[in-house]
């Protein structure tokens, strides 16, 4: 395949709105950008749709390309094995085709949808480079008022491509190359996002969500002082050697759910009471990826939604998978102090306090690893 770089920036403006600003950022829609986002969901590509308060709205649509080597790579392995691992091989390079392919369409896609957008636009501006024999092509798009007028609203369009540095197989087909295209919208509402979240009711509404859908709820308190060196304990988070940050105290809830369409109906039913909350109080920081959700290859690990509360409170809900188990976890917690971590053993975790552990049953520590 071709190595080629691509960068694309589009920036619209339209009118801004009197509605509410978190529906307003709700209701907004490009028409060439949802048709590719909906393309690419449609070939399973990694799609993610977040929403944030910053001072002001924004709107982001990512999509996440990956390249490998189009060499028969597993069928070079098995070559000598039995047919049944020849077969699992024949499979196992066909899907990645299958993906290369995909890969491919949306990459045209895209490239045809910059194309729509530069003909209509107010200006535009392309630069290309063959540095190094590596295509690199830079798209410049404005569409409607600057991007300078603050009284209107802004979208911007990226993607790139470029070709991989590491293309070392590490026990699978390489990765040659990775692409990303990310719309953003952002609305004129600058406005302070000090307001706090009411933690205490949110948390209540969320306990509502976890009695009515999970299997199991378990409340857990973590607390560590500015003496107690907490390093050696956290499975997951921020490390600080600075004494003044050590101190933490989270109280929260995790759910707990062998079912993963009952993890994604608590999700669901999560977005909405977030954005019931947030046009309630619309000043608050907060940052959502509202259509992440768990499938059968999640990380173990994914933050899904979060709340700032100034310089040292936090409020989060993360998505959790322990290797080797089929449960889904959903943890909800109201975090004061200036470093955000997860001790270890976290599934069991009734409460931890400077370095002294209590579980509801003990963990199986072999089971958890690092993302």
């Amino acid at each position: 395949m071709k190595k080629i770089v691509i960068f694309l920036v589009a920036l619209t403006g339209c009118l801004g709105v009197n509605a509410q600003p978190t529906a307003e950022l709700r209701e907004h829609k490009n028409p060439t950008i949802e048709g590719l986002v909906e393309y690419a969901k449609s070939m399973g590509l990694n799609v993610v749709t977040a929403y944030a308060n910053y001072g002001h709205y924004v709107k982001v649509h990512r999509i996440s390309i990956q390249f490998r080597s189009d060499k028969p790579y597993y069928q070079e392995q098995t070559k000598q094995e039995s047919e049944s691992a020849q077969r699992t091989a024949l499979r196992l390079d066909s899907m990645y085709n299958t993906q290369n392919h995909h890969a491919q369409l949306m990459l045209d896609s895209i490239r045809s949808a910059c194309k729509a957008l530069a003909k209509v636009a107010r200006e535009s501006n392309i630069w290309e480079s063959h540095e190094d024999g590596n295509d690199t092509i830079s798209y410049a798009i404005l569409l409607g008022h600057s991007i300078m007028n603050s009284t209107k609203n802004t979208e911007t369009v990226t993607f790139t491509y470029k070709p991989s540095h590491d293309t070392s197989y590490n026990g699978s087909r390489a990765i040659i190359g990775d692409a990303e295209f990310a719309y953003n919208y952002s609305t004129n509402d600058f406005k302070p996002a000090t307001a706090p979240i009411d933690a205490q009711s949110f948390m209540t509404v969320l306990k509502e969500i976890f009695q009515r859908k999970g299997d199991c709820i378990q409340p857990f308190y973590i607390y560590n002082d500015s003496i107690h060196d907490y390093r050696k304990d956290v499975w997951l988070g921020d490390i600080t050697n600075n004494p003044q940050r050590w101190k933490t105290e989270q109280t929260g809830l995790l759910c707990i759910t062998s079912s993963m369409k009952t993890a994604n109906q608590i999700l669901d039913e999560i977005v909405q009471a977030t954005w019931a909350h947030l046009d309630k109080h619309p000043n608050i920081m907060f940052h959502m990826d509202e259509n992440r959700r768990f499938h059968p290859r999640s990380r173990v690990f994914n933050k899904f939604i979060s709340f700032k509360q100034g310089e040292s409170e936090t409020f989060l809900i993360e998505l959790y998978r322990v290797i080797g188990k089929d449960d889904y976890y959903i943890m909800a917690r109201d975090i004061k102090g200036s470093t955000v971590w997860t001790p270890k053993g976290w599934s069991t975790l009734r409460s931890y306090k400077n370095g002294k552990f209590e579980y509801y049953e003990l963990p199986d520590t072999i089971k958890y690893v690092n993302p």
